[in-house]
């Protein structure tokens, strides 16, 4: 390492505790400066996370990066305030970075940071099986409608090939520079042994609710059938649903229906996520790719298609007006 200030950027993946992270680091910006002389800045950042930064430089989804104008013009804005910062060490932190990789992106992020700071990667990976379950909740909750064998169908994306995410940021920022964890090692104080990876020592921080947490089958047939009740369009006002629901207190049938088990997975869909649990070992240590490979072959042993009852999937559904008459009540909507 260089005698440079340190500039860590925490960059996913979702649904690995991100929210959680950013949710604290945005609530406990001065107890950072005063006690680990490390910076949280608000420039570049959205929503507790600097989603603004990686969107300016080309990560992130085409929506969310083509609706900010004069990205060049605001990057060298940003450019020049983080210079600025150099008396303290620097945590960046969004998922967003994990998104659309490509090398332009990258470049520019080395262009804002590069001749000030050290830049240091910090990547959390997560076993595939729990990380697809999650992302499939994620979506949802912003709108998707399909099933879940449907999700499985699509799962040609980026975001699965962790291997291509691992390969990417070391060779852009180096392979001593490219702090790779897996989510299932540090969930139990996912915060607090995050902040002290990149900070470096011991940093106190208070149990918390988790921020944004993944939703069983129960709840994501009701939170679908609202969706086609309302006919809300995929993005905030789905989300606004979604949030609205993730509030209510949860009766004893959903939390029954819930423990009834996770849909399974296809057989097209089991070799996919082993090919790419494989292609690990080529990147990771022998230690974690085996630690990742015993969980996915766990997660598949568990998994038993029990279909809903005919009581079940009435109540889901009668249970799902209910909601959106509440929703329709409280905002409006409808």
């Amino acid at each position: 390492m260089s005698d440079r200030r340190r500039v860590y950027v925490h960059v996913g993946l979702d649904k690995t505790g991100t929210t959680s992270l950013q949710h604290w680091c945005a609530k406990n910006r001065q107890y950072l400066i005063e006690e680990h002389g490390v910076r949280y800045p608000k420039a570049g950042a959205e929503y507790d996370h600097h989603m603004t930064l990686a969107n300016l430089c080309g990560f992130g989804w085409t929506e969310d990066i083509n609706r900010l104008s004069n990205r060049e013009g605001r990057l060298g804005h940003l450019r020049a305030f983080y210079k600025e910062l150099l008396e303290k060490e620097l945590i960046l932190s969004s998922e967003h970075f994990s998104f659309n990789i490509a090398d332009t992106p990258a470049e520019k992020l080395k262009r804002v940071l590069g001749d000030a700071f050290e830049i240091v990667i910090v990547l959390v990976l997560r076993s595939p099986v729990s990380w697809i379950r999650s992302r499939y909740s994620e979506e949802i909750k912003w709108g998707y409608r399909g099933s879940f064998e449907t999700f499985l169908q699509g799962l040609n994306h980026g975001l699965l090939n962790m291997e291509a995410q691992v390969s990417f940021w070391r060779r852009h920022f180096g392979e001593t520079r490219t702090k790779v964890l897996l989510f299932e090692d540090i969930r139990d104080d996912i915060v607090g042994n995050l902040m002290t990876e990149m900070v470096g020592d011991s940093v106190f921080v208070a149990a918390e609710q988790v921020r944004n947490p993944g939703l069983k089958r129960g709840d994501l047939t009701v939170l679908r059938s609202g969706l086609e009740m309302l006919d809300l369009p995929r993005g905030i006002p789905a989300h606004r649903f979604a949030l609205y629901y993730q509030r209510l207190p949860q009766p004893a049938e959903i939390k029954r229906i819930n423990e009834i088990g996770e849909e399974p997975f296809s057989e097209a869909a089991r070799h996919r996520v082993m090919v790419e649990c494989e292609a690990l070992q080529e990147v990771l240590p022998a230690e974690m790719t085996t630690r990742i490979l015993e969980l996915t072959q766990e997660a598949f042993s568990r998994q038993a298609a029990v279909p809903f009852s005919e009581n079940d999937r009435a109540y889901l559904s009668d249970y799902a007006e209910h909601v959106v008459s509440g929703f329709v009540e409280q905002t409006g909507t409808g």
